[in-house]
């Protein structure tokens, strides 16, 4: 607590998502030694979705994160 947290590494990328437009990002953030890696996907659909994954640099979850956001889906409620 009390240090600066800096961004080392940041990469955008414009996607779609069920024909709502989308937004990948990957970064990775330094504070002292320790490393966190993110992913967030941003999808603007009905409403801004926002799903982010964390995780420490020596966690290796990140390409199971990344096969996950293959499943995510848009499903409008045709009631609403």
């Amino acid at each position: 607590y009390g240090e600066e947290a800096s961004i080392t590494s940041y990469r955008m990328t414009k996607t779609e998502r069920n024909g709502c437009p989308s937004y990948q990002i990957e970064m990775s953030c330094q504070v002292g030694d320790m490393q966190m890696d993110q992913l967030v996907y941003i999808i603007a659909a009905d409403k801004v979705y926002t799903i982010t994954y964390s995780q420490s640099a020596d966690d290796e979850r990140m390409d199971d994160f990344k096969k996950s956001l293959n499943k995510i889906q848009v499903v409008f409620d045709k009631q609403a």
